[in-house]
């Protein structure tokens, strides 16, 4: 099987860390859909520049330092852009094209809500495209 790193995160001439979005992504039927929905487009943008891949392990074809399990986005931070209703209406779109996933709903504790990175959306137009139901928030989840 070959290797293959959806995300990535590079040294941009010694000032800082940079993201890039995935070519296939964005020239896709997803990267249609993103730049018709310019939230979730920003949504999904900020959520890429949280996410750091570490160095990539040849012996486990794995990039085990990578917090793409471990992203969130503030309440206070989103409500500077958006309402609350816009951000739930983009964060679901984002999920059901397998872009994002919920990772812990933190609602009870009064805690941000940790999200992962998914590359289901590879899988988009296939058979193999299904979006779990505990990566759905726990309103959009089926019974």
């Amino acid at each position: 099987m070959a290797k293959r790193t959806v995300f990535k995160q590079e040294i941009f001439k010694g000032i800082g860390n940079y993201s890039t979005l995935n070519k296939n992504l964005m020239n896709g039927i997803i990267g249609k859909i993103l730049n018709k929905n310019l939230r979730a487009l920003q949504i999904y943008i900020y959520f890429n520049t949280q996410y750091s891949s570490g160095a990539f392990c040849e012996k486990t074809n794995s990039h085990p330092n990578s917090n793409k399990d471990n992203l969130s986005y503030p309440k206070k931070e989103y409500l500077e852009l958006m309402d609350k209703r816009t951000f739930d209406k983009n964060i679901d779109l984002l999920i059901n094209y397998g872009l994002i996933k919920i990772i812990d709903n933190r609602y009870a504790t009064r805690e941000c809500t940790l999200y992962g990175m998914s590359e289901m959306w590879i899988n988009y137009g296939t058979k193999f495209f299904k979006i779990r139901n505990q990566d759905k928030r726990p309103q959009k989840r089926e019974l």
